[in-house]
This record gives structure tokens, C-alpha cells and sequence, in this order.
């Protein structure tokens, strides 16, 4: 059977590495035979208004559609120290009752965010636990997670340079999704 994978990020006004990052994941498992779908959540600026309301149904909406077609789920979100932002609440909940997909990966993105790039305002609360979403999406269906440094101008090439080897290795961990289980940071 073919396996279909989901990746599911955010976005957030602009700053685009959770998304860049996502895409060069999507394009490689796509290269390697790997059927994926990639979604991105966007986190809008003021969480309760009437039109962030309305974008928060519609994307539950189109991510339990999506969820029924995927055995495996990738999760790339940005995190600061162990904290992920509390506006992915819904959608964490929605994929912890969901569990159509076989396989998790969460793989963070270790933002800084008292460091104020000019470029980008991280205007996030992140006071969702990464440990309460690996419990909600149950350690038997979620492989360790992966922590890579952020890079506040989206650029990727960095990464590459410092990290090809570690990166090749976590594209081999999503593609064998359930033998050994390990830990990395990128």
C-alpha cells in the first residue's frame, strides 16, 4: 500500500521558515516516492477576531479532510524553549482525536524569540507544551521528536551548509517512520 504523507505547518505575517523548511521536506519525500500533502495553518495577528474565527473553522475543516487520506503526519512547527504556540491548540486537539494516520513526526523549530530580527516580529505566545502534544498524540504512534535551529530570514542555505548530513538523516528516519527511534537535533 502506498503511503501518503501529511505535513502540517504554520505561517505567521512574516516570517517563513516553518514554511521553506516544510516545503524542501515535502519536495524530498515527494523525490523519494512519498505522495505528500503540505498544509499550512496561518496564525493570524489578533486571535479572536470575527475573520480569525472564520479562518480557524475553515482550516479544522480542510485538515480533518486531509487527515482521513494520510497514513503518515509530519508536524513542523516553531517552538520556544519546549513551547509550542497556543493558537495550534484547536488543531492539535482535532489531530489527537483523529488518528487515521499511522505514524507522527514533530519536528520544532527552535526560534529565540527575545532576539528581535528587523525583518520579522515574533509576535507568538507559545504556552502550549511539545511534551502535552506528544502525550495527546500518543507515544505509540509518534516517533521522537527532532529539534532544528531556526533562521530568522527564511534562508535555508545555512542549514544546508552546517547541517546536510543530519538533514539526510532525518529524511531517512520520515521515510522508515517506525524502526529505530531516535532523537535528533539538526
Amino acid at each position: 500500500m502506498e503511503r501518503k504523507a501529511l505535513i502540517l505547518t504554520v505561517t505567521v505575517a512574516d516570517y517563513r521558515f516553518p514554511e521553506n523548511f516544510s516545503c524542501w521536506c515535502a519536495g524530498t519525500l515527494e523525490a523519494k516516492g512519498v505522495p505528500t500533502v503540505l498544509e499550512i495553518l496561518e496564525i493570524p495577528k489578533e486571535a479572536m477576531s470575527h475573520e480569525s474565527l472564520q479562518l480557524q473553522a475553515a482550516q479544522l475543516n480542510r485538515l480533518e479532510e486531509l487527515l482521513l487520506l494520510s497514513d503518515l503526519l509530519l508536524l513542523i512547527l516553531p517552538s520556544h524553549q519546549n513551547m509550542l504556540p497556543t493558537a495550534l491548540a484547536p488543531s492539535i486537539q482535532l489531530l489527537a482525536s483523529k488518528k487515521h494516520y499511522k505514524k507522527c513526526k514533530l519536528i520544532t523549530i527552535g526560534m529565540d524569540v527575545t532576539k528581535k530580527s528587523n525583518e520579522i516580529d515574533y509576535d507568538l505566545a507559545f504556552n502550549y507544551s511539545s511534551d502535552q502534544l506528544y502525550k495527546q498524540l500518543g507515544p505509540i504512534r509518534c516517533t521522537a521528536p527532532t529539534q532544528i535551529q531556526d533562521s530568522p530570514t527564511g534562508d535555508m542555505c545555512p542549514l544546508f551548509a552546517a547541517s546536510y548530513d543530519s538533514l539526510c538523516s532525518l529524511i531517512q528516519q520520515i521515510l522508515d517512520m517506525g524502526s529505530t527511534e531516535c532523537t535528533t537535533k539538526v
